[in-house]
């Protein structure tokens, strides 16, 4: 008996090592060795590109690659790994190749001038030379499937029309009141906006942070609006409620999901569960 758990002691912890390593491999080490990604490590001409790919960490999904010859890969400072193809001369030149790319599946691509990567262990700016003809930018953030507000256009949701107009000066008075009443008064001010889109904006507004302050009537009104947003929401984008479950169920099944990331999709599909209580429920 006791070398049964011997022995069964001992293949437990070769199949958790066997585990640990699989989930540390690096899964892109086959194609760097291919060539067919290249890692950079110090910016040079030509300096145009298409990025097809930035994330806090290398995609661990080899089949990514699969529709394109070759991928750049450069470690930058700012903790992103960034994916080009190509290199041109001139942004132009890039701009030519974008309907390509997008045909192999990078449907977000976009030109970048790789001059502007500050590349890990160039944190002192030695690999972007600045051009004081030339006008510069902060990054605040890169995206693999970013929405963009064209796919949102023709939506009649005030919560897409925030930035259509600025607010009257009488009603930014009235905003102060709001702010400062009771979360219980919010509603029952009955101010007279001179703009259409503020009563429902206020609405929401408290729906969203103090729901519950909201009489039967009301909150009945919240949940059937936050129902129609989760299983039908508007523009084009029909990330609905059903692909948000689908998706997570599909990467926490995927043997290439890294381990860690499973902890961080067991969380979400939790919170997922929680919010479809409150909701639904």
């Amino acid at each position: 008996m006791r070398k049964i758990l011997k022995y069964s002691l001992v293949g437990a912890i070769i199949l958790i090592q066997s585990l640990m390593f699989e989930v540390g491999a690096d899964k892109l080490a086959k194609l760097r060795t291919t060539k067919k990604i290249v890692p950079v490590e110090e910016i040079s001409a030509p300096y145009f590109a298409v990025q097809i790919l930035a994330l806090k960490k290398a995609p661990q999904d080899p089949s990514y690659f699969k529709n394109i010859e070759r991928a750049k890969e450069y470690e930058c400072a700012d903790g992103y790994v960034r994916y080009t193809v190509g290199a041109f001369s001139s942004a132009a030149e890039a701009r030519t190749h974008i309907s390509k790319v997008k045909a192999a599946g990078y449907s977000e691509c976009f030109v970048v001038d790789i001059r502007n990567y500050n590349l890990y262990g160039n944190e002192g700016g030695t690999s972007v030379k600045t051009d004081a003809n030339t006008v510069y930018t902060v990054q605040l953030a890169a995206y693999r499937y970013p929405v963009y507000v064209s796919e949102f256009e023709g939506v009649d949701d005030v919560d897409f029309q925030l930035y259509d107009r600025f607010f009257a000066d009488a009603d930014q008075k009235r905003f102060s009141l709001i702010r400062e009443a009771e979360p219980k008064e919010k509603l029952s001010l009955h101010l007279d906006f001179e703009d259409t889109r503020i009563p429902t904006m206020l609405f929401r507004h408290v729906a969203r942070n103090w729901e519950e302050v909201l009489t039967e009537e009301q909150l009945l009104r919240w949940r059937s609006f936050c129902a129609e947003r989760t299983l039908n929401p508007p523009g084009a984008v029909k990330m609905n409620w059903n692909f948000f479950k689908r998706k997570i169920e599909e990467r926490l099944a995927s043997t290439e999901t890294p381990a860690q990331e499973k902890l961080v999709l067991a969380d979400l599909k939790q919170y997922g569960e929680e919010l479809e209580k409150r909701i639904f429920f």
